[in-house]
């Protein structure tokens, strides 16, 4: 990976309150999929995310105390190299399975 790229790493977040949640998401456009924040019994919230590296920094900064879970940007290369070089249909002789639309 060169020093340009910029890598997107899978972290836990916390905060205090949903204001300052409401606020990060907006402000830094944080991706927080995987079944949204759950609040904790002190009254923080907590959640998963996924930001670009250089936002850590801001992020806890803004209230937010976070633990980097991974690097999913490597975590990303590594499956692609999971992923088959060949073509499985040969050329269009055979035919496609599954779910999706056969053209």
């Amino acid at each position: 990976m060169s020093d340009r790229e910029k890598r997107v790493m899978r972290i836990v977040l916390q905060v205090p309150n949903q204001k300052t949640l409401t606020k990060m998401v907006q402000e830094y456009r944080l991706d927080i999929g995987g079944g949204g924040p759950r609040r904790l019994p002190d009254g923080s919230l907590r959640t998963q995310a996924y930001v670009p590296e250089e936002l850590l920094v801001k992020i806890r900064k803004a209230g937010g105390t976070i633990e980097v879970m991974e690097d999913a940007t490597q975590v990303g290369r590594e499956r692609q190299k999971e992923v088959g070089r060949g073509d499985r249909f040969k050329g269009g002789k055979k035919v496609p399975r599954g779910l999706g639309r056969k053209e």
